[in-house]
């Protein structure tokens, strides 16, 4: 699959699979779309205020730019959650080293995290720190073993219905 990280219109970095012609994340600005979306209306909708962890299930980790956010709104809010990303396809370390978002995202070691956070072992536990769990799942959707519990938020970024008929 030949992908490559290209600019959006908010200055934040994105990928386009040249093979699918689909980009990650919106054209309008990649980091602006998953704050509006996944952040404003999914994460804070549900968790703010809430005292148990948050189970948030992520269809297309792709470039990790939705749980760094999340991570950011953990730090901003004190809510703590436990993190499930399945991906097919993961990003090459040239391309995500590529990405630009620690520029925007207000986190301390934020380029650190973000390599930590792709370089996580795949199928396995992993606490970010006390109040962050991640598992990351490399696989597609229809085959994802998920615990029997249910989540609270799922981020579906999928591409679209004409690239992903399946999902």
């Amino acid at each position: 699959m030949k992908r490559k990280v290209v600019t959006t219109k908010d200055g934040s970095s994105s990928i386009y699979v040249e093979d699918l012609e689909e980009h990650y994340h919106s054209l309008h600005g990649a980091i602006s779309e998953s704050r509006h979306v996944f952040i404003k209306y999914g994460l804070d909708a549900f968790g703010n205020g809430q005292k148990q962890p948050v189970r948030i299930l992520e269809m297309g980790f792709g470039t990790g730019l939705n749980l760094l956010l999340a991570v950011e709104y953990a730090h901003k809010t004190g809510c703590s959650f436990e993190y499930w990303g399945i991906e097919a396809f993961p990003v090459e370390a040239e391309l995500y080293k590529q990405l630009n978002y620690c520029e925007e995202v207000e986190l301390e070691a934020c380029t650190t995290l973000l390599q930590k956070i792709h370089n996580t072992e795949w199928e396995r536990e992993v606490e970010l720190n006390a109040s962050i769990k991640i598992r990351k799942l490399k696989t597609k959707l229809e085959t994802a073993l998920l615990p029997g519990a249910f989540f609270n938020v799922v981020f579906y970024d999928a591409f679209s219905p004409g690239s992903n008929p399946e999902l």
